[in-house]
Order: structure tokens, then sequence, then C-alpha cells
């Protein structure tokens, strides 16, 4: 492989940079592809737009001799987190029809928690199966001590990123953003009534529903008033 570093300080008489190659043998394979369901983040243009991974490069060095020197190694980015990447992208998949509504209300993944809010394969533990009473032999995949998440964990529900985003000014959904969007498949029944005046005046009378917590309280009231358990 060329080693590009080394490589820009190596010309020849005309200026012209030779080719310098890393030492031993260099394989890449590629073991987590998902393409269902995209994250959403902020892009350079400030707008929300699908995140997809970029490199998530997790490394094993062995040496000559034959042991390992680095194994399964996320080495860190000058932000201090694992320097794997996510970032916005343009798919090429643009149509008329946008996403279903459940796809983001519903769905951990596409507010950064990862998949299945990020339990569907924590690196930090080896994978063996999870089968029940069953003799494990061999370990599947080795653990990522370094990355304790789900490849497709973007945010925690704390809001520490986890990933590198390799731009200035893009980034996560933030708390508010990520609060907003997760109702966790309530919205429609209600909201069905949005821009109507009906819903105008209820949103003046109680406020706006700025996080989940904020949400289950008016839900409460409300229901509680149209069975005339409470007044206001």
């Amino acid at each position: 492989q060329v080693d590009w570093l080394t490589s820009t300080w190596n010309h020849d008489a005309y200026g012209r940079t030779q080719k310098t190659e890393t030492p031993g043998k260099i394989e890449e394979t590629r073991s987590y592809l998902r393409w269902e369901r995209p994250i959403l983040g902020i892009n350079k243009e400030s707008r929300i737009g699908p995140v997809i991974p970029g490199c998530q490069v997790i490394a094993t060095l062995i040496d000559e001799n034959g042991n390992p020197v680095v194994v399964n190694k996320p080495f860190q980015s000058s932000l201090g987190i694992a320097g794997i990447a996510m970032n916005p992208a343009q798919p090429h998949t643009v149509q008329r029809e946008a996403r279903k509504c459940e796809s983001c209300h519903v769905d951990p993944k596409t507010i950064g928690y990862g998949i299945d809010g990020g339990v569907f394969a924590n690196l930090a533990n080896p994978h063996q199966g999870d089968l029940p009473d069953v003799q494990k032999t061999e370990t599947q995949i080795p653990a990522i001590i370094d990355f304790p998440y789900d490849l497709s964990t973007l945010v925690t529900r704390e809001g520490k990123q986890t990933q590198t985003m390799s731009y200035p000014n893009i980034r996560p959904l933030n708390g508010e953003e990520r609060n907003l969007v997760e109702r966790n498949g309530l919205c429609i029944g209600c909201h069905q009534y949005y821009d109507t005046p009906e819903w105008d005046k209820l949103k003046e009378e109680m406020g706006e529903a700025g996080t989940a917590d904020k949400h289950s309280e008016m839900m409460s009231k409300a229901i509680q008033a149209l069975m005339g358990l409470r007044k206001d």
C-alpha cells in the first residue's frame, strides 16, 4: 500500500512525487454494512439530512513474527472520541415521496441512538452468540474495548457523541431536537388535527411539548380534563 504521508516528501529531480510503499501486507475487509433507515443529523447547510458511515476503521496490527501488536483498535480523533466517522451525505435517492412518519418518530436509530437503541451489537464484549444453554467454543467477534457502542450509534441518550464527524458545523441532533423527534408512535392520533383552529386553541391553552416527559404530562392533563377528573 502507498504511504501517502511519506510519499509527499519523496520527490524526483523534476519535483514529481514518488510513491513510497509501507512495509508488510495490508488487508481491508468490510464487516458491517447497513443501508436501511439512515440516521438524521445536521449537515453543512445547518439543515437536517441523512448521515451515513464514512470510514469506520478498526485496526489490527500483526508484527513480522506473527504476534498481535494492536487488536481491534479504533484510534481517537483530535476531538478525543473514536476516530470512526459518520457524516452527512446525499445518497442520490431523491424522490417526491417522503419517509414514513414512523421511520423517524418510532425508530431510535434514526435519532442517532443506534439499531434497537444501540443494543443490536454493543462491541465492548466478545460475541459468541446468544442461544441459552449452548456451549460456546469460539469467539465470533473479539471485543472492541475502546468503542463500547453499536456501530450505528452516533449519540447516546445522555448527549455524548460517540463517533467523529469530519467537517466543521456538522453534528448529531441535539437533545432538544431528539426530544422533538422521539414520540414512540403516539403522535398520529392527535397530530392529524395539526394546523386546525382547535389545535391552535389547545396549543395556546397548554403550551408546547418540548420534551417527551412534557408531552406525557400534557397528554395526561388533557385526558383527565376530558374525563371530568380536573378542570384546568
